[in-house]
């Protein structure tokens, strides 16, 4: 017991406190800003045999490096310039891994030292030979390039680079990739082919084509990720899956969502199942969600094909079955990418989320819900605050229909049967959100937003106060409704206002299913 505690007050010495500012400065010869961590131990990889050649795979000399440390807890400093390639390393309890601009820590271009994480498949069963349906086993390789297991009072810190090489070509052609191409560049050509990739023929490319992810921490707990730049991922670039007590605050993420491929798939951070985070001053601009969180799918029975049954909560997997709570999101930026997202894996519930003073800027969508019958839960507990986006074509969206809404025409009957994965969207409170589209960018306001449930379970529940949202575009805007109960609107704004069908005029279009609404400025049913 004594030792534990000696261990975690080491590790707190060199997370330091975490503050707006970051990171503070120090010693310019070790690499710019570094953190408080000048009396905790330190565990240099270049005494491991690391160097920083741009060539050498130190994967070795820095996870010896971490484990030496493991033993007493402290630093593991990155840092004197130049690049550290390497393949993947695992950060264990006690151990802080720190990089120091200018350095550089790049990942590996052997695709083969890694085992591809799954979107919607579950952690470390994604090549379960066992298993039916999961592609070939790839024994001991993980999933991330960075990852954290099981581990307490660990972290990034920092304020150099994490370079994941998702642009770069492979090191050498295989026979599933014969011309060498990127890991982002595979993903591209799947997506447009529609075809999925030709090892794991079972995942649908919309799922993502199989590829490690940048950054990893699962089932641990304080946990502190401050100051460092992540780039070039090749998938998603920091995912945080069940964990528990985690500030990250700095954290900058760029994807070049201009090249070719679009960065796809590049989420800036992930949630899955976690609770008690902080997130503060993050700067994101990415291929996908700037900020996404989740709580999880359901898994599909060999035995009942299409039917959600929770499978992935049950043998063989046996996932955790937690929803994501208590998460605080502040003072941020969002650049490219597709907003602030909850969804779509919402199968174990997401609720207590609180996001204020954040800055959305030429995003394709502001906050957005995303869920579905297939995969939702209670999502509930929401209040999202001071919002200012620029060029966000679509500031506001709920959506209980993930991935497609029918249009008003075609309309949705009440389900027969209501799966156990029914969506259930209620108590959420949006407030002072301020979207402007100014005429000489290049993303126009197409539409107010929208609120839309199912049938069988109603948004309920939901408070607009002093929304104002302004377009570029001359035929005018409007917010979608269908199937909400309990809307309470004050001092909402949205012009020009389309003076044709189904608006008319009106701030929000009414596509039936509205009851119980105060305050908003809705027409008849255009249904």
């Amino acid at each position: 017991m004594r030792r534990q505690h000696l261990l975690r007050a080491v590790t707190l010495a060199c997370l330091g406190s975490i503050t707006a500012a970051g990171v503070v400065r120090g010693d310019e010869s070790r690499g710019g800003h570094r953190d408080h961590d000048d009396h905790a131990r330190q565990c240099d990889s270049r005494r491991f045999g690391a160097v920083n050649d741009g060539k050498t795979d130190n994967a070795a000399a820095i996870q010896a490096a971490i484990d030496h440390c493991a033993q007493g807890g402290g630093v593991v400093p990155i840092s004197g310039g130049g690049t550290f390639v390497t393949g993947p390393i695992q950060l264990r309890s006690h151990v802080v891994l720190r990089i120091d601009a200018p350095t550089v820590l790049k990942n590996t271009t052997d695709h083969s030292r890694y085992q591809p994480a799954f979107i919607g498949y579950p952690f470390r069963f994604a090549n379960d030979p066992a298993v039916s349906g999961t592609g070939p086993a790839l024994s001991g390789r993980p999933e991330a390039m960075i990852s954290a297991i099981d581990a307490e009072d660990t972290g990034i810190v920092g304020d150099g680079t994490i370079d994941g090489s998702g642009a770069d070509p492979a090191a050498a052609a295989t026979s599933d990739n014969p011309g060498a191409l990127s890991w982002w560049q595979l993903a591209a050509n799947a997506k447009k082919a529609g075809t999925p990739y030709p090892a794991f023929p079972d995942i649908p490319t919309s799922n993502g084509l199989p590829r490690p992810w940048l950054v990893e921490f699962y089932n641990s707990r304080h946990l502190r990720i401050r100051g460092v730049l992540l780039t070039n991922s090749p998938m998603w670039n920091l995912g945080l899956r069940y964990d528990t007590d985690v500030v990250v605050d700095g954290l900058r993420v760029y994807n070049n969502a201009n090249d070719p491929t679009g960065a796809p798939n590049t989420d800036g951070i992930d949630l899955v199942g976690s609770t008690g985070i902080r997130l503060v001053n993050l700067d994101i601009d990415t291929g996908d969600d700037n900020l996404a969180l989740k709580s999880g799918l359901p898994g599909i029975d060999p035995a009942h094909p299409g039917v959600p049954t929770f499978a992935y909560y049950k043998p063989p997997y046996n996932l955790p079955k937690l929803p994501l709570s208590h998460v605080d999101i502040a003072h941020s930026t969002f650049k490219r990418g597709h907003g602030l997202s909850v969804g779509s894996e919402t199968v174990n519930g997401v609720n207590h989320i609180r996001a204020q003073d954040i800055t959305f800027l030429g995003t394709d969508n502001g906050f957005r819900i995303k869920t579905g019958r297939d995969r939702g839960n209670e999502i509930f507990g929401m209040k999202i605050s001071r919002l200012t986006m620029t060029d966000v074509p679509t500031p506001i969206s709920i959506s209980e229909y993930y991935p497609t809404i029918p249009t008003a025409t075609q309309g949705d009957l009440v389900q027969p049967q209501i799966p156990e994965t029914q969506p259930r969207v209620h108590d959420i409170a949006i407030s002072d959100v301020t979207a402007t589209n100014p005429q000489t960018v290049r993303n126009v306001v197409t539409s107010g937003g929208l609120i839309i449930g199912v049938p069988e379970s109603p948004v309920l529940n939901i408070t607009l106060s002093r929304i104002s949202i302004t377009s570029a575009n001359p035929s005018g805007i409007f917010m979608r409704l269908r199937n909400v109960t309990q809307l309470r609107c004050e001092a909402v704004s949205i012009a020009p206002l389309s003076t044709a069908a189904p608006a008319s005029g009106h701030a929000f279009d009414n596509e039936g299913g509205l009851s119980s609404l105060t305050g908003c400025d809705v027409p008849p049913p255009s249904m």
